[in-house]
């Protein structure tokens, strides 16, 4: 009884938010080759290992995420050949 109110606690809790970022890259690494051909130079938004929205403006991109994903890691990146800097925001680090 008591593991398995262990377990859903650890469930319960939110994701580490650099997991969650190697997660996102290595599925957006993944999907690159196709998003190039049929994307490229627009920004997409990956949720879960799954492209979930884009957008030719990655502000409009990033508030629509803001909306949806208030409390959820989601990786933003342009789709370009070239790697782009990646900056991590979280609410403990936006609140410090």
């Amino acid at each position: 009884m008591a593991q398995d109110l262990e377990a859903e606690s650890a469930r319960s809790e939110p994701e580490n938010d650099l997991n969650a970022f190697h997660r996102e890259l290595a599925a957006f690494e993944s999907f690159l080759p196709d998003l190039l051909r049929r994307q490229r130079g627009r920004f997409v938004a990956v949720f879960r290992g799954s492209v979930v929205d884009e957008d030719e403006d990655e502000f409009a991109l990033a508030r629509r995420m803001e909306v949806g994903h208030r409390n959820d890691f989601v990786l933003i990146r342009r789709v370009a050949a070239e790697h782009s800097e990646d900056h991590l925001l979280s609410p403990e680090t936006e609140s410090a």
